[in-house]
């Protein structure tokens, strides 16, 4: 259905910022829960075989426990199947109507899935299974980053999104990589005036390429800008000292200097005679995911 390929998915999404890559197998999170419950039944047994007088008091803590185990060992097993359901129905919808249902703050996002598609057919696969199964926290959100594997040998990285009622929502714009227009018309046509939201990778450019209107070293600071599936790049100018270059010196030290993907306001200013200049006007969001604000599901 469109979706951008991430090199590596099976391990771990480009998207994401590096501290937040820590991925777990899919079969150690079911083992460890079931490891929870064996251990419980093993605490079990050695009360049981004590001699203390609190032995009856010990049991029903035991007891108790067990219960717990068993609740939450059930409770990662729905979440689990829940995820595998909803990823198989995604992967493969036919239709807007099938898919919009499945993705998170659609209400937001279903516009975007219309131009979206009116530029990209629909590709239904067969989903075949989880890998990769990571927790993440997302301004105070939880998501599951899952590697999926696709009929066919493929596999491919997927945020999913799981609400405080248990529901799960594909982020259908990390998916996708969304983009408001595509990257290649950006970089030839270069439309001028407008701020356009664009997901890409950005990355210091260690040249120091300084031309046209951004020529003063003193006042510029310079990025390269790409993004996925396009070899086209651009090269983005932020004021140097402010609080936007501050920020993505931040945003890139912390992904220990390598490509981080932005989510990014980029404009051309008009009479602009910089070839692949472009300045970056706001940071939208530190990864490619828009968390926020959201509507209701």
């Amino acid at each position: 259905m469109g979706v951008g390929e991430v090199e590596g998915a099976g391990e771990e999404a480009e998207w994401m910022p590096a501290e937040e890559k820590k991925p777990v197998p899919y079969g150690w999170f079911v083992v460890i829960i079931l490891l929870i419950g064996g251990l419980a039944g093993m605490s079990a047994m050695l009360i049981l075989r004590t001699e203390s007088s609190d032995v009856k008091v010990a049991r029903e803590a035991a007891d108790e426990r067990i219960e717990e185990n068993e609740e939450e060992e059930a409770e990662a097993v729905a979440l689990v199947e829940s995820i595998e359901e909803t990823l198989s129905h995604y992967l493969a919808a036919e239709s807007l109507a099938e898919l919009a249902p499945l993705v998170r703050d659609h209400e937001r996002v279903k516009p975007l899935m219309v131009d979206w598609y009116s530029r990209h057919a629909m590709e239904p696969r067969k989903f075949e299974g989880l890998g990769v199964f990571q927790p993440l926290d997302l301004e105070g959100r939880l998501f599951w980053l899952v590697s999926c594997m696709i009929e066919g040998g493929d596999s491919e990285t997927i945020l999913v999104e799981q609400t405080e009622d248990g529901q799960v929502f594909v982020d259908w714009e990390t998916q996708v990589c969304y983009q408001p227009m595509e990257w290649n018309d950006f970089v030839k046509k270069r439309p001028e005036g407008e701020s356009i939201d664009f997901r890409v990778y950005a990355q210091w450019d260690w040249a120091g390429f300084y031309s046209h209107e951004f020529s003063d070293e003193e006042k510029w600071s310079v990025y390269r800008l790409w993004t996925l599936g396009s070899e086209e790049y651009l090269f983005g100018y932020a004021p140097k000292g402010s609080e936007l270059d501050k920020e993505l010196i931040h945003l890139i030290r912390t992904n220990r200097g390598r490509p981080v993907a932005l989510h990014l306001g980029l404009r051309i200013p008009e009479g602009s005679t910089s070839p692949r200049g472009v300045l970056i006007e706001k940071v939208i969001s530190g990864r490619w995911a828009t968390v926020s604000p959201l509507t209701e599901q």
